[in-house]
């Protein structure tokens, strides 16, 4: 089942995300800021231009989550939405989980009238499966992002 997330869902979130991030070739050696994270979602929590969604278990314990934003364009002041993340714990990863987390990205993109949403993958995990899931559910290639260590 996919929901909202609630304020009681933050502990596990935060401890998930930090398993993931410790999968992820890109941010396993970076720091990471369990407050920091818990202090962005403590403070969208309402917000109307936050996404964050959750994927929960029979027991309705959280097993991933999918967050945006909305962004402005930096030459317009359209916007479009972006996630923050995505993620599903390893142990429940499946396609049915990941394609009903990006439907309700999808959805919450339509409510809002946006003109495009935008999802991206920079952790290294799983990155071919990223990709189909991305092409199932009908979003299309944008660009490249290049990275290098100074």
């Amino acid at each position: 089942m996919i929901r909202r997330y609630t304020l009681g869902d933050l502990e596990v979130m935060t401890t998930q995300l930090g398993m993931f991030l410790k999968e992820s070739v890109t941010f396993k050696d970076i720091l990471y800021d369990r407050e920091k994270i818990s202090l962005l979602l403590k403070h969208n929590i309402n917000s109307k231009s936050f996404f964050c969604n959750v994927a929960v278990d029979d027991n309705d314990k959280v097993v991933g989550g999918l967050c945006a934003t909305v962004c402005s364009y930096t030459f317009s002041n359209e916007v479009y939405g972006m996630d923050l993340l995505f993620y599903i714990s390893e142990s429940k990863r499946s396609l049915r989980l990941a394609t009903e987390l990006v439907a309700s990205y999808i959805q919450w993109g339509k409510d809002r009238g946006l003109r495009e949403i935008r999802l991206a993958s920079t952790t290294g995990v799983k990155t071919e499966k990223f990709n189909k899931l991305c092409e199932y559910v009908g979003f299309k290639p944008l660009g490249s992002i290049y990275s290098m260590e100074v």
